[in-house]
């Protein structure tokens, strides 16, 4: 089990927590809440997650902006159940006053 700590996490592209918690067991999402309080071993990565049914996803490194991220990764999770499975998919820089990946931006797929 590990539990990460981001700027923003997409849910969907209408559903958003801002300064939230990432909990992996494993590659799988078990759980996302906002962080309201320090939590006992969590680790602060900062950076952003899109929240995604896709386990391996070609092409990440020509996304450029938060809205082509949100439609490559998160559209398909927005119509499956809440109880099926979920993989966290972590943007390292991300500029959201000007909704875009920074050229040094890296992508990683999270695990526990």
């Amino acid at each position: 089990m590990r539990r990460v700590a981001v700027h923003r996490i997409y849910l969907s592209a209408k559903q958003t927590i801002d300064n939230g918690v990432v909990v992996l067991d494993n590659e799988f999402v078990e759980k996302v809440f906002p962080l309201t309080e320090e939590i006992e071993k969590t680790e602060w990565i900062g950076g952003t997650v899109f929240l995604s049914s896709f386990n391996h996803i070609e092409g990440l490194d020509k996304i450029k902006t938060v809205e082509d991220a949100i439609e490559k990764i998160t559209a398909e999770r927005a119509n499956r159940k809440e109880s099926d499975s979920s993989y966290a998919w972590h943007a390292s820089k991300v500029d959201f006053r000007e909704g875009i990946l920074l050229s040094e931006n890296k992508w990683t797929k999270l695990t526990s």
